[in-house]
């Protein structure tokens, strides 16, 4: 994954228009119109809204984080993701989340060590966090259900399934369904 510092501004913007249209993808359909939809959101103190603005202050303190002086574009982004954060009770401290990431409930915690691939969904109630030196390395097209708990140096391989409620603390293979504590159900070759 390219580090935020050698991300270019239109890189940043193709990645938060990417997840706006997944977090609003069902709506959107309804209207055609994108502006519209957030609109109708904001309005309606709908969470798809918050969530919206919440990822969006998300990457762009993160890419003014990383630049040289742009004082005042950090600390506007940076109250911005501040107050958002509230709002959907979600401290996503992690600098290292990859694109099309999308959450459907708040209540997340992410540590700031953790790595994250494209396009994870959680669900909603989860907790990713580091224990000791060690903090979770999570692949792309990964599906983290509602409540799951992810703790340690562990590493979940591309396409994998954790079943909501699921506590992770061991390494998963690609592809695999995770339910309970450390249950591997289902493994595709």
């Amino acid at each position: 994954m390219k580090g935020m510092l050698e991300m270019t501004k239109f890189e940043l913007k193709r990645i938060v228009k990417k997840e706006t249209f997944l977090i609003f993808e069902n709506a959107s359909v309804k209207f055609n119109n994108l502006f519209l939809t957030i609109f109708i959101h904001h309005v309606f103190n709908n969470f798809k809204y918050y969530q919206y603005k919440l990822m969006k202050s998300y990457r762009y303190f993160n890419y003014y984080q990383k630049q040289r002086g742009k004082y005042f574009q950090k600390l506007y982004w940076g109250r911005k993701y501040g107050k958002y954060s509230l709002k959907t009770s979600c401290q996503i401290n992690c600098d290292n989340i990859g694109e099309g990431f999308i959450f459907n409930h708040g209540g997340i915690v992410i540590n700031k060590s953790c790595v994250i691939g494209k396009n994870v969904n959680l669900v909603g109630g989860n907790c990713i966090g580091a224990i000791g030196n060690g903090a979770p390395k999570i692949g792309d097209n990964v599906f983290i259900g509602y409540g799951a708990i992810i703790l340690g140096n562990v590493n979940i391989g591309n396409d994998c399934k954790i079943g909501g409620g699921a506590v992770v603390t061991k390494d998963i293979p690609p592809k695999a369904t995770v339910v309970g504590i450390n249950k591997v159900i289902k493994y595709d070759s």
